[in-house]
């Protein structure tokens, strides 16, 4: 049996996924794939890492599992994202490096998933957009500060965490994209996630795209999703960008200003240094980097 866990990062909207991936649930059922309740799994996964202590779990507790949170005999999938698998938000900043336990969190799961074929996803965002939303929600902010401060600018990376994941876990095929790129390839995530063909329709492929919409933008888009449907991946996402650069509400992606202890000249070589690792991590063996088809013809005046 597959299990897809999807484990985060903060601040890269996992909330609004999980209520994707319930939206689909249906969809993928169809598919044989289930989606578990988070109350339910996280209890007894939660429960099983507390006995074991992170070891691993013989195959046959660990397919009776398995057999508790699927729905029956046909389930050959399960689908179950959780941002809780990422700690809490002061663990991103521990050891002078980006989510310096997230490996050690993968490897517990992992050995709780020793009967499946197991795949783990995570979305990242540019750490200075991640900086900058931890001093602005508050809590962990005094983490943030410390790291600003002491960590120079050409050292924040992802790759030492995926590096880190890699190790503790090389069996784990890893998914990764990015929340800048999230909403216009919203609808591949939620393939990915269950394993879908592209012939099976999925629902609410543009609601992370009317979710970062004026009212008039988000009210256009629903009625152009009603009359057009695009005809492929880069065609949605030809949609997704002119309503984006028309009617998009707030700038809510790329660094921002005023982080202590970073300059302008820091942010632009961090965001310089986060493309770098997306383009080398799409190149990289084990991991898969979702990422937009590049389009550039006009969508046309019916929007």
């Amino acid at each position: 049996m597959k299990a897809h866990l999807h484990i985060g990062v903060h601040f890269t909207k996992t909330q609004r996924l999980a209520q994707a991936v319930r939206i689909n649930q249906r969809v993928y059922k169809r598919q044989n794939v289930v989606v578990p309740d988070v109350n339910e799994y996280r209890a007894q996964i939660d429960a099983v890492l507390r006995r074991l202590d992170g070891q691993v779990v013989p195959l046959e507790e660990s397919r009776a599992l398995l057999t508790r949170l699927a729905s029956d005999e046909s389930t050959t999938g399960l689908v179950m994202v959780d941002e809780k698998w990422c700690g809490p938000l002061e663990s991103a900043f521990e050891e002078h490096m980006l989510y310096a336990g997230l490996a050690d969190q993968v490897r517990r799961i992992s050995n709780v998933f020793s009967a499946a074929d197991l795949r783990v996803s995570m979305s990242i965002i540019n750490p200075a957009t991640l900086i900058g939303s931890v001093l602005d929600n508050g809590h962990a902010a005094g983490h943030a500060n410390w790291f600003a401060n002491n960590i120079p600018a050409p050292d924040v990376s992802w790759m030492p965490c995926i590096d880190r994941i890699q190790e503790a876990a090389p069996h784990v095929p890893l998914t990764i994209w990015t929340e800048e790129d999230a909403p216009l390839i919203w609808e591949r995530i939620l393939r990915h996630l269950g394993d879908l063909n592209d012939d099976v329709a999925v629902r609410g492929s543009l609601t992370a795209v009317r979710d970062m919409l004026s009212k008039e933008g988000g009210e256009r888009l629903t009625a152009y999703a009603k009359k057009f449907t695009p005809a492929s991946q880069a065609a949605l996402e030809r949609v997704s960008l002119a309503f984006l650069d028309k009617y998009e509400e707030v700038d809510t992606v790329g660094p921002v200003g005023g982080i202590p202890g970073w300059t302008h000249d820091d942010l632009a070589e961090i965001t310089a240094g986060y493309d770098d690792d997306i383009a080398a991590l799409s190149k990289r063996s084990g991991v898969t980097v979702l990422q937009p088809v590049h389009v550039a013809d006009p969508l046309g005046p019916d929007q």
